[in-house]
Formats: structure tokens, sequence, C-alpha cells
């Protein structure tokens, strides 16, 4: 399940399969050389990646949903590889 999607905030962003967080089309990511429309994702490991991401875009303006850090920080399978 999404901690946050794109119809409520500039972030959309979830835990992994994989056993990260990823920012999916992160807006920090936008190419600025115009060749794609679509951002890359950043994939996150740790509680301070994840702490300095999310300031990242809190400069930057983006919008996020109110306590989003503390939704996510509260999940103790944020960074557990999910049975498949």
């Amino acid at each position: 399940m999404a901690y946050s999607r794109f119809y409520n905030s500039h972030i959309y962003i979830y835990p992994h399969v994989a056993g990260y967080i990823e920012c999916a089309g992160c807006w920090l990511n936008k190419d600025k050389s115009g060749m794609s429309i679509f951002p890359k994702g950043v994939e996150i490991y740790t509680d301070d990646q994840l702490i300095a991401h999310l300031d990242q875009h809190a400069k930057a303006g983006h919008s996020m949903p109110e306590g989003l850090l503390d939704e996510i920080l509260r999940d103790p399978e944020r960074y557990g590889i999910l049975e498949q």
C-alpha cells in the first residue's frame, strides 16, 4: 500500500517488494534535458535517507500529506521484503 499518491500530493512513495521504499517518478529527478517526461524513481534503504529525501521535497515546495514521515516510520515492515 502506498503511503502517498500523486492524486493528493507531489509524492508517490511506497514500500517496494524488493525491500526498500520507492519514491516513484520522483519530482526531484525531473529530466532537465527535455528527453523524457517521466522522472526516475528513488530507492530509499534507511530512515536517514528517508528523512533527508522528504526534507528535500519539503524544501522544493512539493506538497505532501500531513504526518507522512511519521506514518512511514510507524510501519515496522517499511523495509521488509514482502512474501510473494
